[in-house]
Formats: C-alpha cells, sequence, structure tokens
C-alpha cells in the first residue's frame, strides 16, 4: 500500500510540470497559427478602422489649430469693429491679459492699428526691441521704456493714477484729526 500512494503522490507531483509542458505546446501552437507573429503587431480589420479614425482626429485637431485665428488676427478685426462701430469679435477663449488690453484701445490706437500690416501687429504684440512698438498703440505684455503713451495701462495711463491716488492720499493725511478729550 506503501508504494501505490508514492506513486499516487509522484504523479500528482508531476501533474503541474506535465500541465505546464501542454500549456507552452498549447501555446506555441496558438502563436504559430497566427499570421506575422514576431513580424509587427498584428492588425485586424477593427485595428485598421481604429488607426484610420485617429488619423482622422489628428487631422482635425490640426485644422482646428490652422484655423484658429491669431492674436494679430483678433487685434485686427477689435479694432475694425471699434472704428466702423460694429460689433467687436468673441475673444473669451483668449486670456484676461489679451481680453483686457483690448477694451483698453481706443479709437485713435485702432486707427494705428488699421494702417499696419499683419507682421507689424505680430511684432507688436510679441516686442522684442524697441521698433517692433506701433506708435500711439498701448504695448501688450511687458511694458518697455518704448511703450506707447496713450490708455490705460499704458505708461501714461499709470503714471496718472499713480498721481490720483497720491493726491486722494495726500487729501487724506493733510485733514487734522480730531483731538480726544
Amino acid at each position: 500500500m506503501k508504494k501505490v500512494l508514492i506513486a499516487i503522490a509522484r504523479a500528482l507531483a508531476a501533474v503541474p510540470r506535465y500541465a505546464l509542458v501542454w500549456c507552452a505546446r498549447a501555446g506555441d501552437f496558438v502563436l504559430s497559427m497566427i499570421p506575422g507573429t514576431g513580424a509587427g503587431p498584428v492588425t485586424t480589420a477593427a485595428g485598421e478602422e481604429a488607426d484610420d479614425a485617429l488619423m482622422e482626429i489628428r487631422q482635425a485637431r490640426e485644422e482646428a489649430r490652422m484655423m484658429k485665428p491669431t492674436k494679430a488676427h483678433l487685434t485686427l478685426t477689435w479694432a475694425a469693429a471699434v472704428v466702423s462701430g460694429t460689433t467687436p469679435p468673441d475673444v473669451s477663449r483668449e486670456g484676461d491679459a489679451f481680453q483686457m488690453w483690448l477694451a483698453d484701445l481706443e479709437p485713435c490706437a485702432c486707427r494705428a492699428l488699421l494702417r499696419c500690416s499683419m507682421g507689424q501687429v505680430e511684432a507688436h504684440l510679441d516686442a522684442k526691441r524697441t521698433g517692433d512698438h506701433i506708435a500711439g498703440v498701448p504695448s501688450y505684455g511687458d511694458r518697455p521704456d518704448a511703450a506707447a503713451p496713450v490708455g490705460r495701462g499704458s505708461k501714461r495711463g499709470n503714471e496718472a493714477s499713480v498721481v490720483f491716488v497720491d493726491r486722494m492720499f495726500a487729501e487724506l493725511l493733510s485733514e487734522p484729526e480730531p483731538q480726544r478729550a
């Protein structure tokens, strides 16, 4: 009886090894049946459709990016609307600083913008040197020494605000305080 139990134990101990060998052989067989194994990823009809869909999405995003108006286009459209008295374009998708800068443009600055080329407007919006600024138009972004002295947010506008605040506080501070008894 002892020999029978030892034989059963050996058979049971060999089952995992036996199962592993047969699973490996079955896996090799399945892989041998798939065409193109090892040469690259398997592409099915659904995979090709998915690849086509991804390509269309990439193309649509690229076209949308190309069709999106630049800041220079928006600036010139805004200037034309201010000068002509029509409704300005929607700039709600642009940054707050750009929206405030457009709202700050006075009609004389808009007329100066309309006399400029697209390249000059782009250079003004991304000014790298003094010559990039358009005379009579407030600077956008960093305000170097060549910033135009017109409009709220320009150097003259900021200096006028500082003077106004200084006068207001000077009047408040110059009033004598009531004496306590």
